[in-house]
């Protein structure tokens, strides 16, 4: 009835059957919900839909040839296991199409579809987000969409699908694209996408992959991007290996969040000493700016993995401006720093020494944001060692529950 009466109001549609439940509801009864949308499908927004691939392969519109004002489109499909086997007992390819033609949405987000068995035209899409592509797969979503803005590509396997054009393809340079966020489940896909890849305006970069990421200075010098925000991560609790820390800080003038996730005990030792040795003032004139200082810092995360060396406490407190910074003198805006360890509760000997604690201290009562989670016991390893010191915390300081802060970006 509403949508008889809503004459040619634009849609948002969600539809949603949850994975597991799709048994105790008949084919019929999505059917005919579909049916009905498919009537309307000119008048289109926003279209959402989880459904097994069978029910989903049927939103295609009515009519072809009529204008599709499609901008968001969602599918994620999945093999709903009685509805599949009943519908299409034979299907392996799932497909998706409008009867209308091909839309042109602006954000797109896919899961269960192969890049090749979704029709659209990709040309305006500035959003998109994939689940379980191929290597290959990337570079041509990479052709197909030389607009996207922001990109989300989420468990990228190994493999190469036989009906996408030869890999040697070049990859256009993605002069739109400034936001990449990668996950993957393979060492062969990660250097195939990311050498290929050429992004000047690229400025946040999350990488969750192997670990082994030398080729993050050669995307960067193959893009003269200016990363504000870079996190790097590692399957199954890895150690990110061979980071380059000075080398880094020399091409990334303009970083205000590192994130890093994980480093052994010596690896930290080295960021950390390398943002106390550069934590003198900086020259006023940006332009003047000392390479390799990471001077626009202000946030910084990363997990340790315990490598038999002691974990540097006291350089902690000396990578933060002074408290008393002279009139006329610029340091690097560092504020926020979280730190995620595993410490058992038996090991006191790894507890934060007094000094350093009312050092740290100090640096929380004034403002800045410091959290050293251990995450063995759920505490707060400053709150532990204030403790086991028998140190008291001064009245108002919190650790444990606030976020770390976002820094604003350009």
């Amino acid at each position: 009835m509403f949508l008889k009466n809503s004459g040619q109001l634009s849609l948002r549609i969600y539809i949603f059957l949850t994975h597991g439940h799709d048994q105790a509801v008949h084919p019929t009864y999505f059917e005919q919900i579909i049916q009905l949308l498919n009537v309307h499908s000119g008048r289109w927004r926003h279209l959402e839909v989880h459904l097994p691939y069978a029910l989903a392969s049927q939103l295609t519109g009515a009519f072809e040839n009529s204008h599709s004002q499609l901008e968001d489109f969602r599918i994620l499909g999945y093999f709903g296991n009685i509805i599949d086997d009943e519908m299409h007992p034979t299907t392996s390819r799932p497909l998706w199409r409008m009867k209308s033609g091909r839309p042109s949405p602006l954000r797109v987000e896919i899961s269960g579809f192969r890049l090749r068995c979704v029709e659209m035209d990709w040309n305006n899409i500035t959003e998109v987000t994939f689940t379980s592509l191929y290597a290959d797969e990337c570079l041509e979503l990479f052709r197909r969409a030389p607009r996207t803005i922001s990109c989300t590509l989420f468990d990228i396997i190994g493999g190469y699908d036989d009906d996408l054009p030869e890999s040697g393809c070049p990859v256009p340079t993605l002069s739109s694209l400034k936001k990449l966020k990668t996950t993957f489940s393979s060492e062969i896909s990660e250097p195939h996408v990311m050498n290929r890849i050429c992004a000047p305006a690229l400025t946040h970069l999350s990488v969750t992959g192997n670990g082994k990421y030398d080729y993050i200075e050669r995307l960067i010098d193959r893009s003269k991007c200016q990363l504000s925000t870079l996190n790097l991560g590692t399957e199954d609790y890895g150690v990110v290996d061979g980071l380059d820390i000075s080398s880094l800080a020399h091409k990334t003038q303009r970083l205000k969040s590192l994130s890093v996730y994980s480093l052994l005990y010596k690896d930290l030792r080295t960021l950390l000493e390398h943002l106390a040795k550069t934590s003198e003032p900086l020259p006023y004139a940006e332009s003047d700016l000392a390479p390799g200082c990471f001077p626009r810092l202000s946030t910084l995360e990363c997990a340790a993995i315990e490598d038999g060396s002691s974990f540097p406490w006291s350089i902690i407190p000396t990578i933060f401006p002074p408290s008393d910074v002279a009139v006329g003198t610029r340091y690097r805006p560092f504020r926020a720093l979280g730190i995620t360890i595993y410490i058992g509760h038996d090991e006191t000997s790894d507890y934060i020494d007094p000094k350093t604690v009312h050092q740290l201290l100090g640096l929380v009562g004034r403002g800045v944001w410091l959290r050293i989670y251990n995450w063995a016991t759920g505490e707060d390893f400053i709150e532990a060692s204030c403790k086991y010191h028998d140190i008291e915390i001064p009245e108002g300081l919190d650790f444990i529950d606030s976020e770390i802060p976002i820094p604003v970006f350009d």
